[in-house]
């Protein structure tokens, strides 16, 4: 069953697909998956967890032999997002303190000349001026807010390539510009021959090609993932 974690040779597998004999086709592992194991299929594919490697086998379903392979290329960056809202602008300061009343008095009177006395006078001096205001407090505004962060995104299609027993060559039709970034077996008939798949594109159609036909009898389905143009 697809999901299940099954112990081979010492290695936790996590098993992803198997194909109609009931072998592993793929799955991952918490290691590098050992060799001369039975029960994988012809070309199963296993990607090592722990070392971020990806492996086929290149040997038999009664005996496994694994050969590294490069993963596909990561997706382009998407355009960056939108700027984000102005914040608010901060809230006015309080007003300043009321200056001091004047605490000087006014001059005092003239005494009156030698002779008879004059009257007291009655006649107070002047009252101080009052003081000059405080300074009006200034209002400070709040911090422009961040940005957006930049959003990604990758716009991909899957075509299909269908090796028959004597095929060495199969053409399918793809959107214009689009490149490789993964491939995986789909679907076999029998024990096709081990071949190695070189992928080209060439305007609207994607080439695959192998070194060596299926064999009588045999066959093989590859699903590859491209990226538009």
């Amino acid at each position: 069953m697809a999901g299940e974690k099954r112990t081979i040779g010492s290695i936790v597998f996590t098993i992803l697909e198997y194909d109609k004999d009931n072998r592993i086709a793929r799955a991952t592992s918490a290691g590098t998956p050992p060799a001369s194991q039975p029960g994988f299929a012809i070309l199963a594919e296993v990607r090592d967890t722990t070392n971020k490697k990806f492996y086929k086998n290149t040997g038999t379903t009664s005996s496994t032999t694994w050969t590294e392979f490069e993963a596909g290329a990561t997706g382009a960056t998407g355009a960056t997002g939108p700027t984000g809202v102005t914040g608010p602008s901060g809230p006015t300061g309080a007003p300043g303190p009321t200056g001091a009343a004047s605490t000087v008095s006014g001059p005092t009177g003239a005494t009156g000349p030698s002779g008879p006395t004059g009257a007291a006078s009655t006649v107070s001096g002047p009252t101080g001026a009052t003081g000059p205001s405080g300074p009006t407090g200034a209002g400070v505004t709040g911090a422009t807010g961040p940005s957006g962060a930049t959003g990604a995104t990758i716009d991909t299609e899957v075509a299909t390539l269908v090796f028959g027993a004597t095929d060495t060559t199969v053409s399918g039709a793809i959107t214009a510009g689009s490149l490789p970034i993964g491939t995986y077996v789909s679907a076999r008939t029998g024990e096709p021959a081990y071949s190695e798949l070189l992928l080209t594109t060439s305007g609207a159609v994607l080439t695959g090609v192998r070194t060596a036909a299926p064999g009588t009898g045999d066959g093989i389905t590859y699903k590859v993932t491209l990226k538009k143009a």
